[in-house]
């Protein structure tokens, strides 16, 4: 009996020392949300760009202009779309930030 008791008050105290404190919770669920969000940004561009259409969540864009048209740049939150008006090629490319555009070639 004295063992199981002793087990018992072991357990709890090893419940209480892993408790984290408040503010690291706090901390924790706002990561968390802010990897959620970013994610759903990331997804919704992308089956935007495989449907042809444009990119919702743009924090820069640039125009290229070439001979035979122009390439539209969308910088997002980690990724890149191109999208190619050129006689030589056209279409959408939708990848993560250091990716090369290859359109350009």
């Amino acid at each position: 009996m004295e063992e199981n008791k002793e087990v018992v008050s072991n357990e709890k105290e090893i419940k209480e020392k892993k408790k984290k404190p408040l503010i690291i919770r706090i901390f924790d669920i706002i990561v968390w949300l802010a990897i959620f969000v970013w994610m759903c940004v990331c997804v919704t561009d992308y089956f935007n760009v495989a449907n042809e259409k444009e990119p919702r969540f743009c924090i820069e864009t640039e125009v290229l202009q070439y001979d035979d048209g122009t390439i539209d740049v969308c910088k997002g939150a980690g990724y890149v779309v191109y999208r190619s008006n050129r006689k030589s090629a056209t279409g959408y490319q939708f990848g993560p930030f250091w990716r090369d555009n290859r359109f350009d070639k």
